[in-house]
Parts: structure tokens; C-alpha cells; sequence
């Protein structure tokens, strides 16, 4: 097998990066100098041949442009690496193996209008560039998208238009999209060309809707990918949520005006990345985040790629992203972490009921399993 080393370390653009590819892999003189070119070059090669990328972390610190073209490239690598049995590709990162799966955008094979980005979004910088989505086009997505989601539909030169959320559940309004739609259309100076889905927190988006508005108004569907977990580690942080919804409603009853449950839509099992929790006063939800961080517990604040004017259409988000406090959720947490966190919640309101009562959870076993969680 023949081995050929490509160092990308001081690559600084798209053009530098093919004349290195070109120069590295003996492409001919009419090579194309894009990704799909690349690709037609690379099956055209017959001998066994071990492709090993170097410097990637710092090509993709260059510009949120050169790491989302990395992204695409890991996808055609993979791609091409599926087509050739002769030809093995190896990203490294920070000189240790980091393998071409690694935030690797691929498609849906069931449904052809939909493409998932697995890991991270900037994936989804490359899925754009590739669908020929750029300049003067438009791209929905969640009010609570992240801040990841929006950079990378900026570095793919297009605007980044937030939809309002459903008020119990964090995902997209499918009303609030037909009306970010016809707004659009009526200011007639973006091209609306896809929205992105996030599942945020980890509750699945009802797409029946949403597909419907998609497939009427010529947009693509693009899936913002997660984390990779085995199917044991998905169904046991399903759990993991009514784990949390047994706690407060222990603590707290089951219609407690201090902290407010999201609601699941029907027929919905989240898996989920983390919790949210919502309270009726923004001042007390900081307060109750200052107090449970001061004590150790990990609870973060909702972090938005939405800001200034984008909130104008987007009401319900920006009311929830003052009042939503989110705990954590990992495969190594116990029925003891869990019970923590509700516990220094319920201890901020100062122990409202008596401490006596009967609690399920109190002196909860290391393994046990009675409330669906360790």
C-alpha cells in the first residue's frame, strides 16, 4: 500500500488547499479544484493508497469557512472511501487519530430530501455549500438554535432567519414558520431555500407539518446531528427525563406555580442532552441558577444564536430564554445525581413542604432501579 501524507497546517483557503492537493496526490492539470472534483480524481485512482491528513485542527481555526470546508471534506472522504475498497483515508487532530467519521454529514438513505449532519453543526456550513445555498438566500431555523447553527449558515453566506418556538416544548411553530415564510416572500429580496431542525434538549421535532410546508415552498429539510450514542446510551438518558419529572412532582406537586415541567408532544420519546425546567420570574430563575453553580451543580443557561434584531419575530423564544434554566443530563449519571439537583432547587425555595414527608426518592441506592434510572 502506498502511503502519501498531506500536512493542511498552513493552508489558509480553498485555493491553497487544492494546489496542495493536487501537488500531494499527482492530480492532472484539468483537476477542477472543488470537493466534487477531488473525489472524481480520487476514484480514478486504481492502487492501494493510505491518504493520511495532518494539521487539520489548525486548517479549520483558520476561518469558520476553512472548518466547515473541512466537514465537507470528511464527508466526500467518507463517501469515496465507500465507493473505493483500494483507497483508506485518516484525519488526524492534535497528532492523534481522529478518524473521517468524526462530525461526518451523511445522507438520509430514506428519505432523499432530507439530509442529516451528524456531529457537530458546523457540518451544515458544507451541507449549504453544497446544496448551491449561499448569497441571497435565507435559512430557517429554531429561535433556540445554538450559536453553532447560526455561524455556520453565516459562513455559508446566507441569512440565518430564527422561527418562533411552541411555548411547551422548544421546538419549531410550524405556524410561526409559514408566517416567517410569507414575510420573506413579501419583502421579496432573500431566496427562502431550507430550515434546519434541531431537537432541542433532545425532543424529537413533530415534522408532519413542517414537511408539508417544506415540500410547498421548495425548501430543504437539513437535520442538525448529535452526539453518536449506542442504543443502550440513548434509551438509558431517555430515562432520564422521567427520572426528573418524578423528582419534582415528589418535591414540588403536580402543578407547582415555581418551577414549570416542558411539556412531551404525544407519542415522543426524547432522548435527552440535557433539561430544562422553566420558572415564572426571569430575576428568580438567575438567582436559583447563582445558587445550585455556587453549590457544584452543573446547570447552564440556554446558549442562542439569536440576538438583537432577530428576536422581533420571535417572542415566545426570547421570553423562554429568560426564564429556562437547564440541568444536565450524561450516561453517568445515578438516581442520586438526579435527586441532588432537585433537591437544591427545592432547598432555594426553603424546604416548602415538611422534610418529614414521604419522599420515594430519599436514601436512593447507588443502582437502583425502581424509577427507571440508576
Amino acid at each position: 500500500m502506498r502511503n502519501i501524507e498531506i500536512n493542511l497546517a498552513d493552508v489558509k483557503s480553498f485555493d491553497e488547499f487544492h494546489d496542495l492537493i493536487r501537488e500531494k496526490l499527482n492530480f492532472p492539470e484539468y483537476y477542477g479544484r472543488n470537493l466534487d472534483a477531488m473525489h472524481d480524481c480520487l476514484t480514478d485512482i486504481v492502487d492501494d493508497v493510505e491518504v493520511v491528513f495532518t494539521g487539520v485542527k489548525e486548517c479549520r481555526d483558520v476561518s469558520p469557512e476553512m472548518n466547515a470546508y473541512m466537514d465537507g471534506l470528511e464527508r466526500m472522504l467518507k463517501d469515496t472511501s465507500n465507493q473505493c475498497d483500494n483507497l483508506t483515508f485518516i484525519m488526524l487532530a492534535d497528532g492523534e487519530e481522529d478518524g473521517v467519521t468524526r462530525n461526518m454529514p451523511s445522507f438520509n438513505e430514506d428519505e432523499e430530501d432530507r439530509i442529516l449532519c451528524e456531529g457537530y453543526a458546523g457540518a451544515i456550513a458544507a451541507t449549504l455549500h453544497e446544496l448551491g445555498i449561499g448569497e441571497g438566500d435565507c435559512v430557517f431555523a429554531s429561535a433556540f438554535a445554538g450559536p453553532e447553527v447560526a455561524e455556520a449558515i453565516s459562513a455559508a453566506g446566507a441569512k440565518f432567519v430564527p422561527v418562533d418556538i411552541a411555548p411547551d416544548n422548544y421546538s419549531i411553530d410550524p405556524r410561526m414558520l409559514d408566517i416567517a415564510l410569507e414575510e420573506i416572500k413579501k419583502e421579496d429580496v432573500l431566496t427562502p431555500s431550507a430550515v434546519i431542525i434541531s431537537n432541542t434538549f433532545g425532543i424529537p421535532q413533530k415534522m408532519e407539518v413542517i414537511d408539508t410546508i417544506a415540500e410547498e415552498n421548495g425548501l430543504d429539510i437539513i437535520f442538525e446531528g448529535e452526539d453518536e450514542l449506542s442504543e443502550e446510551e440513548a434509551e438509558y438518558i431517555g430515562r432520564i427525563g422521567d427520572a426528573y419529572r418524578m423528582a419534582f412532582r415528589t418535591r414540588f406537586g403536580m402543578g407547582s406555580s415555581r418551577v414549570w415541567l416542558t411539556r412531551i408532544p404525544v407519542n415522543v420519546k426524547p432522548v435527552w442532552n440535557a433539561f430544562p425546567i422553566r420558572f415564572p420570574d426571569p430575576e428568580k430563575r438567575e438567582e436559583v441558577y447563582n445558587y445550585l453553580r455556587e453549590r457544584g451543580i452543573d446547570v447552564n443557561l440556554p446558549e442562542l444564536g439569536v440576538e438583537g434584531d432577530g428576536w422581533a419575530t420571535a417572542s415566545v423564544g426570547k421570553r423562554l430564554a429568560k426564564s429556562t434554566l437547564v440541568l444536565p443530563v450524561s450516561v453517568d449519571m445515578k438516581g442520586k445525581d438526579i435527586v441532588r439537583v432537585v433537591d437544591g432547587i427545592w432547598e432555594f425555595f426553603g424546604r416548602p413542604e415538611p422534610e418529614d414527608e414521604r419522599n420515594p426518592f430519599a436514601g436512593l441506592a447507588e443502582n437502583h432501579m425502581e424509577y427507571g434510572i440508576r
